[in-house]
């Protein structure tokens, strides 16, 4: 199913290019390929019977091949988790997350703040999450326009802002059951390992061809036992990645079923440890061609280094998991 939603979201994003004449992300065509992939429906896929985690995952997946920054993986996992959680569909085109946690008073006004909110300058509502005055995990609606956005960009041009709230009115959605910003968490951790997974596997790809194809001193590259060896450590911790990641997914089909879980632990310490290696190995492997703009190489790896922060980095994850360990870490890991 993963191959056909690939090959899918392929032709509908050739038809869509999203590189400047200089070869930079165009943000303005950025949005044209978002808009014809809500077209196809493609963003309803992680919703109530119309699809599953599995789905979800792997349209963010095909999304992030291709290399150019895009909301559709945090609207996919992280958006609809969070309103399936209270029970409410999606009503707004780019809906966004904002994990404060924030405060609900009595009177419907919530008070929150957030740093580096991902694709906050592109809501049309923010989806805050707050306590209510009993001190419940609720998830409330925001105009953008009461909102203090800072903006910036990160390494691979994406749009991110720091988001204040001071008493600002609030569409109440829904209290959830279980503790939302944990949740909001593992969501985001779970899209940022499956999209790292989905740059480590290209950043092998075009690893491989590369030394296959480029010849040196009369030999393809692949032939001189230095670029051998660096091959095969990034083919290594990108396998090491896949591994980590499909043990997390397992037959998981939902998001709440990982709070908490040692496996989604592991899959972001491993995607997010790649992150730095396989970067400094496919660059050394390309040599200076690898960070020129027209070279696809350098959107995957300036993403991988970004991901690899964003919802915990491998300290923040590598602490929890030793935390779920307990106080005998040999009975843990043999049993």
């Amino acid at each position: 199913m993963s191959g056909e939603i690939a090959d899918a979201i392929a032709a509908i994003l050739r038809n869509f290019p999203q590189g400047s004449a200089d070869g930079s992300w165009d943000e303005t065509l950025g949005r044209a390929a978002t808009d014809a992939l809500r077209d196809g429906d493609w963003l309803d896929v992680s919703l109530p019977d119309l699809g599953d985690l599995a789905d979800a995952v792997a349209v963010a997946a095909a999304v992030t091949a291709h290399g150019w920054p895009s909301p559709v993986p945090d609207l996919l996992l992280i958006t609809n988790s969070a309103l399936a959680a209270v029970g409410v569909p999606r009503s707004h085109r780019c809906p966004i997350v904002v994990p404060g946690p924030g405060r609900l008073d009595g009177t419907g006004r919530v008070t929150a703040a957030a740093e580096h909110v991902a694709w906050a300058p592109w809501a049309d509502q923010l989806l805050v999450v707050a306590q209510d005055p009993r001190g419940r995990p609720t998830l409330v609606a925001v105009d953008p326009g009461q909102a203090e956005l800072r903006p910036g960009h990160t390494l691979h041009g994406s749009p991110w802002a720091h988001v204040r709230l001071e008493n600002a009115a609030a569409e109440y959605l829904g209290t959830a059951t279980d503790d939302l910003a944990e949740f909001v968490t593992t969501a985001g951790a779970l899209a940022r390992s499956a999209q790292s997974l989905a740059a480590l596997e290209r950043v092998r790809a075009l690893s491989v061809e590369h030394v296959r194809t480029r010849v040196q001193f009369g030999r393809p590259l692949a032939a001189f036992q230095a670029v051998q060896q660096h091959l095969a450590a990034l083919i290594g911790e990108v396998a090491a990645a896949e591994a980590a990641v499909a043990q997390a997914l397992g037959d998981v089909r939902d998001i709440r079923e990982l709070v908490g879980d040692p496996r989604l632990s592991t899959a972001k310490i491993r995607t997010s440890a790649a992150a730095t290696e396989a970067a400094r190995l496919a660059h050394q492997l390309h040599g200076a061609i690898g960070i020129a703009r027209e070279h696809e190489l350098h959107r995957h790896t300036l993403a991988l280094l970004t991901w690899r922060e964003e919802f915990g980095n491998e300290r923040f994850w590598g602490g929890r998991l030793a935390a779920s360990a307990g106080p005998d870490l040999w009975a843990w890991l043999t049993g």
